[in-house]
């Protein structure tokens, strides 16, 4: 997901009540020109729902198209692809049903419900996954019982801010759901973002990719 000048797309980072009158504010004796009261009520207005994503308008951060090859997702030594889709600048020009946000943390992925230790039959049956640890679920998850972690599962995240590009920033405000993984400075990997991920927002606290 690449950066505005298409070199690096991820860098490390470190109400109003109207009721039926009109309300002016007087200042110095002068009432606000009604042209800024027109462009205040209608700055609280609802806006009407931007229309639905259309996601075959596709191309690279850089402009170019996407290659067909899938050669833009190999590998750089810093552990980002070579490059990254985000939707079309005309795409996303339609509106957003989120806000354009660029920074996101990484906070790993943790239990909701209490854990156990593995019974010695089960750290025998499972011990090929390097499973530590079960989560119980409550009866409302019925008929799910719970879940198991490994070690690396319960330790993962590294806490490091990660800023993206604003065209990848702007496709996740047009679109939350485009994007099923993104990219960690500090891990230098591509770990999963939406509700069982782990990224959160920095401006909000509310998960990537939701």
């Amino acid at each position: 997901m690449k950066a505005s000048l298409v070199t690096n797309p991820f860098a490390r980072s470190a109400g109003a009540k109207w009721a039926s009158r009109t309300f002016v504010q007087n200042t110095g004796g002068k009432q606000m020109d009604k042209e800024k009261i027109k462009q205040i009520i209608e700055s609280v207005q609802p806006r009407p729902a931007p229309p639905p994503v259309d996601r075959s308008k596709r191309v690279l951060t850089d402009g170019s198209p996407v290659p067909e090859d899938q050669s833009h997702t190999k590998l750089r030594t810093d552990g980002q692809q070579k490059g990254y889709i985000v939707l079309t600048e005309e795409e996303r020009r339609k509106g957003f049903i989120r806000p354009v946000r660029r920074s996101y943390r990484h906070v790993g992925i943790r239990p909701k419900y209490p854990l156990r230790d593995l019974t010695p039959e089960e750290a025998e049956r499972y011990k090929e996954f390097g499973y530590v640890k079960f989560e119980i679920y409550p009866e409302s998850e019925s008929p799910k019982t719970g879940r198991y972690w490994t070690q690396k599962q319960l330790d993962s995240g590294c806490g490091t801010v990660t800023t993206m590009a604003l065209s990848i920033a702007e496709t996740y405000a047009r679109d939350n759901k485009f994007y099923s993984h993104t990219f960690c400075c500090h891990c230098g990997t591509h770990p999963p973002v939406g509700e069982d991920g782990e990224f959160v927002w920095v401006d909000d606290g509310t998960k990537v990719g939701t």
